[in-house]
């Protein structure tokens, strides 16, 4: 599965994974907690990051408002069904757009 992830301590970037929850919880640190970037998109992060004293990562807007990301995240799109699912090619470039990268 084709995910965009985002270190905290470096530029985002282009990653593939199998896409079982307990590597996803290895990139993230933990527990995931989503929020929805809008359009199919999703960004995953540390539920408990703040309580482990993770560096900050970066502010992302949200359609409810703006949330301070803490430790490593990264983003997917999601199907109807809620499943994480590749991303597109046009995700990928909007993402290139949104948050840093190499």
């Amino acid at each position: 599965m084709k995910i965009w992830f985002a270190p905290a301590t470096s530029k985002s970037f282009l990653l593939e994974t199998s896409g079982e929850l307990s590597e996803l919880q290895k990139l993230v640190g933990g527990y995931i907690e989503m929020h929805s970037l809008g359009g199919g998109l999703m960004l995953v992060c540390d539920e408990e990051g703040y309580l482990k004293g993770k560096p900050f990562n970066q502010t992302v807007r949200l359609s409810y408002g703006s949330v301070d990301i803490v430790g490593d995240f990264f983003v997917t799109r999601v199907n109807l069904e809620g499943d994480f699912v590749d991303l597109r090619k046009s995700d990928i470039e909007k993402l290139k757009k949104l948050f840093p990268y190499s």
